[in-house]
């Protein structure tokens, strides 16, 4: 039975500055849909030119909100936009290259009466490589996915000695590991995924606008999260992963990366949220105007 979504607004910002990128946002949007029911996305194309809806035939229920930006893309900005047009209980932020199990976020939904945010993988991502991709263009299954991931025995071996490595709190000093249709970079990830309330991410001031570009805020708003000491859950089971799939490095959403400048500023934003205290934080908080 497919998971029932209906109480899930996805909220994703994007940029379509690529070939690639574009391919990321129909195998996306496609994957969801075929996977689940009732799912609704907000896009919020932040851009120069409108381009979202060339490639994505969304239905009547989801909408593409496009704010003309002909500066650095403002993700931040795009979150917090779409949040303020959604309308279900809970809300799912979902980068635009990522996708996982649906029922990996219906877990998190039946725990958020009591955790008010959620990461619904366990911190491992998997970065397809494009030959799994175009596979996956072809048979666009979750049992496509595992037979790439989890079903080969020697693979499952190796990811099942990184998840284990994690619960024991090891550091993580492989670099990059390889497999044959994907590599992993780590097990702690936090970013590409994050459900909740939304009166909670209100709560918390939404997504932090002072920063220009992309890049931090996602461990930021999670740093947040556990300053002023919400309650949050994240999938543990070994399976729950998360996929994100390729696409080049020349887009203009790296060109906050390649101004120093402000890829510091936003290194100091982050490190200012994370020495704040509970009472310092929610003061900063309450000076943010982005959703009021």
């Amino acid at each position: 039975m497919k998971p029932n979504l209906s109480n899930i607004d996805f909220i994703v910002a994007s940029r379509i500055d690529n070939n690639e990128r574009s391919r990321n946002a129909f195998l996306c949007y496609r994957f969801f849909k075929e996977h689940s029911i009732n799912s609704r996305f907000i896009f919020v194309e932040d851009s120069i030119t409108p381009a979202l809806a060339q490639y994505i035939p969304i239905e009547e229920s989801d909408k593409i909100i496009f704010e003309k930006n002909e500066g650095a893309f403002r993700k931040s900005r795009s979150y917090n936009i779409g949040l303020k047009k959604s309308t279900r209980p809970f809300v799912c932020f979902l980068d635009l290259d990522c996708i996982l199990d649906p029922s990996q976020l219906t877990t998190i939904e039946e725990n958020l009466e009591k955790y008010q945010f959620g990461i619904p993988y366990n911190g491992i991502c998997l970065y397809l490589n494009y030959n799994c991709k175009s596979y996956f263009e072809q048979n666009s299954k979750i049992a496509q996915l595992r037979l790439f991931s989890l079903d080969d025995k020697d693979v499952r071996n190796k990811l099942n000695e990184l998840y284990h490595q994690k619960l024991r709190g090891d550091a993580f000093s492989h670099g990059r590991v390889r497999f044959p249709f994907f590599s992993v970079m780590g097990y702690n990830s936090v970013g590409g995924c994050l459900v909740g309330r939304r009166e909670s991410f209100y709560d918390i001031g939404g997504f932090n606008e002072n920063f220009e570009g992309w890049g931090y805020e996602d461990s930021e708003i999670i740093s947040r999260i556990r300053i002023l000491e919400k309650p949050i859950i994240s999938c543990g089971k070994f399976e729950a992963v998360m996929y994100h799939f390729p696409h080049t490095n020349d887009t203009v959403t790296q060109q906050v990366t390649e101004h120093h400048d402000k890829y510091l500023e936003n290194q100091k934003e982050v490190d200012k949220i994370e020495h704040m205290g509970k009472d310092e934080l929610t003061k900063y908080i309450d000076s943010w105007q982005w959703l009021k």
